[in-house]
């Protein structure tokens, strides 16, 4: 173990802002519960941009209905998530 006299290393531990996303798979609706403001990025596999969203703090519920069923990306902050859509 290093210690340091300064207090702080300067190695931050990454901080996720997802709580949980739910439910997956995904009809309509999906809910999205943040520690912290972030922004969603919904990607199809072709890397293709579907949806993009500011999501505050708290819980978020975001509209897949208009998106046609399938298998895709969310991207949230540093973390993605595979999310399908049926």
């Amino acid at each position: 173990m290093l210690k340091s006299t300064e207090g702080t290393t300067g190695i931050s531990e990454p901080v996720n802002p997802v709580l949980s996303l739910y439910p997956n798979p995904v009809k309509d609706k999906v809910t999205i519960v943040l520690a912290q403001e972030s922004e969603i990025l919904i990607y199809n596999l072709n890397g293709q941009l579907h949806n993009h969203r500011q999501l505050n703090a708290g819980i978020n519920i975001v509209d897949l209905s208009n998106m046609t069923a399938g298998v895709y990306i969310a991207r949230i902050g540093a973390e993605s998530f595979k999310l399908i859509k049926y």
